[in-house]
């Protein structure tokens, strides 16, 4: 969906929203406090997978 950085206070990023999604996030630059990077994925729904008989 979308990358922000932001700052480590910005607990906006895990607020509900009204959809399925998975949020990562880690430091930035890494291995500093300064910063986090936070990836944003919403959740793609999916049939189940369909056997193909060749």
């Amino acid at each position: 969906e979308r990358t922000r950085i932001v700052e480590p206070t910005a607990l906006w990023v895990t607020r509900r929203v009204r959809y399925d999604r998975l949020i990562l996030t880690a430091c930035h630059p890494l291995y500093s406090a300064a910063q986090r990077i936070v990836v944003f994925a919403r959740f793609a729904r999916r049939g189940p997978p369909t056997l193909r008989r060749d």
